[in-house]
C-alpha cells in the first residue's frame, strides 16, 4: 500500500508516511521500509529523525534497514558512523542493515574498516554478517 502511494505520489506522500513511524506495530514496519525503498533523501531524513526519537530496539533495526535499503550514501555513512562509535546494540543493528549489502566489496571494506577498533564481539557479528570465514 505504501509503495504504491510513494509511486503515485512520490516526495509528497513523505509526511504522510512518516506520520505511520510513530504508531508502532507492523504498519510502523511497513511505511519504515516503503520510505526506504523510495530513495528519496528526505525518506532517509525521517527515517533518522525516527531512529532518534524512538528507543525500541526492534524498531530500531527496522529503521536501520529502512535506511540501508534506501542506498544513499548519506544513509550509508550514518551507518557506518553508528558502527565505528554507537552503542554495541545499535552497532550490530546497523551492521545487520548494512549486510543487505554484503555482495558490494567497497561496502564490505568500509563495514570492516568501521568494526576493526570495535570489542572482538562486535568484529564477530561483522564477520557472521558478511559471511566471511574468521
Amino acid at each position: 500500500m505504501f509503495d504504491s502511494l510513494l509511486a503515485i505520489e512520490g516526495a509528497r506522500a513523505l509526511p504522510f508516511l512518516g506520520q505511520f513511524l510513530r504508531r508502532g506495530g507492523e504498519t510502523s514496519e511497513e511505511a519504515a521500509l516503503a520510505l526506504g525503498s523510495s530513495h528519496l533523501p528526505a525518506a532517509f531524513d525521517i527515517l533518522r529523525d525516527a531512529w532518534t526519537a524512538m528507543r525500541s530496539p526492534d524498531f530500531r533495526a527496522v529503521l536501520a534497514r529502512a535506511i540501508s535499503l534506501s542506498r544513499l550514501e548519506p544513509a550509508l555513512a550514518w551507518l557506518l558512523d553508528i558502527v565505528s562509535s554507537g552503542r554495541k546494540a545499535e552497532a550490530i543493528a546497523a551492521l545487520d542493515a548494512l549486510a543487505l549489502h554484503s555482495s558490494s566489496e567497497e561496502v564490505r571494506r568500509r563495514v570492516a574498516s568501521a568494526v576493526e577498533q570495535r570489542e572482538p564481539e562486535l568484529q564477530e557479528e561483522f564477520r557472521k554478517a558478511f559471511r566471511m570465514e574468521g
